[in-house]
């Protein structure tokens, strides 16, 4: 299950990033180092907003997998393998469904979820009333959950159902592959990190400016 789980957290990482692009709505790139920059944040940050996500269910994945490896067997399927593809394509759900109800809270209030203001509204009785939250509202969040689940059970289900896939995403991850997508990464993340920098010595507002729209997002200064 440690396989497929690794295949399915590269294609949910696909069907991740047009959720983490429409964060362009909300940037404006005036010219190419801008546009490289954002490019690079959508790239990594895709990856690093799923750590919280994979990185429990691989733990979960050695966990389930103990006492079946102690005695020398291999673990059950319904134990090892449906529990944590089930518990996968939830939370994959979850993450997507959080990044869309950020990307719409940041229309709003230019603020993402995790700003304190942000939270106090959603403590607070009647704040998402306050946020201009309706029926109509929760019915359109609702739709949009299902059909992120749709997506992330179709996903699973394409990777468990389809064996050429499965055989192209064994290629696509193979030591070779991971260790060129890892030096993209570090390259892409050191290209960010420096241009964030470099624009904050100079002053480049369409850089700084364009950082703040994407969650979770930390500066790095000279």
């Amino acid at each position: 299950s440690t396989e497929i789980l690794w295949k399915y957290a590269l294609l949910t990482y696909l069907a991740l990033l047009p959720n983490v692009a429409g964060y362009l709505s909300y940037v404006d790139c005036p010219d190419l180092l801008t546009f490289l920059f954002v490019a690079a944040v959508i790239l990594t940050y895709g990856l690093c907003y799923m750590l919280p996500v994979f990185l429990p269910l691989l733990a979960l994945d050695w966990i389930l997998g103990y006492e079946a490896r102690a005695r020398g067997r291999p673990p059950t399927r319904l134990r090892s393998e449906w529990i944590v593809w089930s518990a996968a394509a939830l939370l994959a759900t979850a993450l997507q469904l959080l990044l869309y109800l950020d990307r719409q809270v940041y229309l709003t209030f230019d603020l993402h979820l995790n700003n304190g203001f942000i939270w106090n509204v959603l403590k607070t009785e009647g704040g998402l009333q306050s946020m201009g939250a309706s029926d109509s509202t929760y019915f359109t969040v609702a739709l949009v959950a299902l059909g992120f689940l749709a997506l992330q059970a179709g996903l699973l289900a394409a990777l468990l159902l389809y064996q050429p896939l499965r055989a192209f995403l064994g290629r696509a991850s193979s030591r070779r592959a991971l260790l060129a997508a890892t030096v993209l990464f570090a390259l892409g993340a050191f290209f960010e990190r420096a241009t964030y920098a470099y624009s904050s010595a100079q002053n480049n507002s369409a850089v700084l400016s364009a950082a703040p729209a994407f969650p979770l997002y930390l500066p790095f200064t000279a």
